[in-house]
C-alpha cells in the first residue's frame, strides 16, 4: 500500500512540474510597441488586414508598402477559447491604416514567430 502511494506522488509531482513544456509565455502589455516586417506579396497570414477589394471599395489606398516598417502599438488583448491570444493594434502616429482603418487584429504569438511583426 505504501509503494502504491508513494508512486502515486511521484507521478503527481512529475506531472506538476514537468507538465509545461515549450516556450515561456511572453508577457504582452498594453501599449507595448512592435514593427510590422514587410512580407513576400504582402501576404500578410497572421496580421489581418482587410482584403485590397474592401480596402477600395471603403475608399482606402490599398498600396501594403505603407504598413511595411512601421510601429504599432497594442491597444487590446482578447484570449480566444482555444487559447489564441489576438490583439488588435493601432499605429503609433494616430493615422489609420490605408487612410481608412483604424485598427487591426493579430494572432501576436504566430505573427512573432513567422517574422510577420518584429518587438521593437
Amino acid at each position: 500500500m505504501k509503494k502504491i502511494v508513494l508512486i502515486a506522488l511521484i507521478l503527481i509531482s512529475s506531472t506538476t512540474m514537468f507538465g509545461k513544456n515549450g516556450d515561456p509565455v511572453q508577457e504582452i502589455e498594453i501599449d507595448q510597441h512592435y514593427v510590422i516586417q514587410s512580407v513576400e506579396n504582402d501576404n500578410y497570414r497572421y496580421i489581418n488586414f482587410p482584403n485590397s477589394n474592401i480596402i477600395i471599395k471603403r475608399g482606402g489606398i490599398a498600396d501594403f508598402k505603407t504598413v511595411q516598417n512601421l510601429t504599432v502599438k497594442i491597444k487590446k488583448i482578447k484570449i480566444e477559447k482555444n487559447g489564441k491570444q489576438l490583439v488588435v493594434l493601432e499605429r503609433v502616429d494616430g493615422k489609420k491604416f490605408f487612410n481608412k482603418f483604424s485598427v487591426v487584429t493579430a494572432d501576436l504569438k504566430s505573427a512573432l514567430d513567422i517574422g510577420e511583426l518584429a518587438m521593437k
